[in-house]
């Protein structure tokens, strides 16, 4: 055999071998981790939970459900996670019987205890006179305790501005190595032998 047939051969194993590889599925990682992204809850100016269902004003829970979608469509879009919300989870929601006013950490606790999430993300939304002030909060278990591993909170002058808040409370909600969000470069210097990013 020749140099020549000998190294188109060893090039053929090569390339064959890593097509193998690629697509070989990843362990642990064809689900993703499952998270569970909830109804947000809605808050009085007194800074208890009202019952949104029974409300004449269908803004606050729809606003309540949009948020939620809105956060849920980003996840499904990253890719790397098992997306389930209170529509494809109404059954065992429905079964571990939360009241209206069943906090966002008992709500959490309940769903990572009963094993239907890894994660779980929940929210809050505050009408302050015309302004709507959105809370998010994610659920993680660590040593069998319940954790809160991510936060964030921002504003709006209107109801129907809030849902344009969704992508920075993603963003906020996860650490900077988890970019659910592209965080965008906003500008690059390029110096002689180095190149610098000013993030």
């Amino acid at each position: 055999m020749t140099k020549l047939s000998h190294r188109l051969l060893v090039l053929i194993l090569v390339c064959a071998a890593v097509a193998q590889i690629t697509n070989a599925p990843v362990l642990g990682n064809s689900q993703g981790e499952k998270v569970v992204v909830l109804d947000f809850l809605a808050l009085d100016d007194q800074g208890d939970y009202i019952d949104t269902l029974n409300l004449d004003v269908a803004d606050l829970t729809n606003l309540s459900r949009v948020m939620s979608q809105g956060i849920a469509a980003r996840l499904v879009q990253y890719g790397e996670f098992d997306v389930q919300d209170s529509i494809s989870l109404r059954s065992a929601i429905g079964d571990l019987g939360f009241a209206y006013d069943t906090s966002a950490w008992d709500r959490a606790q309940a769903f990572l205890e009963a094993d239907l999430a890894d994660q779980v993300i929940t929210g809050s939304i505050t009408l302050l006179q015309n302004t709507a002030v959105i809370g998010v909060q994610r659920f993680r278990m660590r040593d069998g305790h319940l954790q809160l591993v991510g936060s964030a909170m921002s504003s709006a002058p209107k109801m129907s501005d809030a849902p344009g808040l969704v992508d920075s409370l993603v963003a906020s909600l996860f650490p900077a190595d988890v970019q659910v969000i592209e965080r965008s470069v906003e500008q690059v210097f390029a110096v002689p032998g180095q190149v610098r990013l000013n993030l």
